[in-house]
């Protein structure tokens, strides 16, 4: 299937959102590279793009990974997207979204979306009530579209000579999924409730 039969059809509807296992880091640090190599040239210096792309060839970057929750999204057998979440250190009601990263073909067809609905959604069924992101310039424009809130800055070393600010963006995730979980709740009841008639 060419990409541009995908673009004819809703993508959401062949992608899987699926756990990261131990196997896929290899295609999830290509992932992080491609993602960085086609966009950060136009939000950061050369020295900030080449930081970035030499701390995921590190061995720390896979330890980071192993302690976080990675959602992968594919097409059949090919990775076309990526987050995580982790428990926020700042706060025990809190997770933080840690990593978002694109193939860059496949842009604004909703995945990015769907993965970090995946990772909300995810982090209240464990306990929390807030999530939020640390937003470089690439990608705050998205996490305000959907709704959330510019909480201050916080910068980001690289190495020991670069550095760049992240926007904390943070955003009440138990409204929203609670009446999710609720409306559920209620259906379930309403149907049970008819099979016993």
């Amino acid at each position: 299937m060419t990409e541009q039969s995908i673009s004819k059809f809703n993508l959401m509807k062949l992608i899987s959102i699926v756990p990261c296992t131990p196997e896929d880091f290899s295609d999830l640090r290509a992932l992080h590279k491609m993602a960085i190599n086609a966009t950060g040239w136009h939000f950061y210096s050369l020295a900030e793009v080449a930081a970035q792309l030499i701390e995921i060839d590190q061995p720390d970057y896979t330890i980071a990974l192993l302690s976080q929750n990675v959602l992968l999204a594919k097409l059949d057998n090919l990775l076309v997207g990526a987050a995580s979440w982790r428990p926020s250190n700042a706060h025990l009601q809190t997770a933080i979204v840690t990593t978002l990263y694109l193939h860059p073909a496949y842009t604004n067809g909703g995945c990015a979306t769907a993965l970090i609905q995946k990772c909300e959604q995810a982090s209240y069924d464990r306990g929390f009530r807030w999530i939020s992101a640390l937003s470089d310039l690439n990608s705050r424009l998205f996490f305000f579209k959907l709704g959330y809130e510019a909480k201050g800055y916080r910068n980001s070393k690289r190495n020991r000579s670069v550095q760049y600010p992240l926007q904390v963006m943070t955003r009440h995730i138990s409204t929203q999924y609670g009446q999710t979980k609720k409306a559920k709740s209620t259906k379930l009841s309403k149907h049970s409730a008819i099979n016993e008639r």
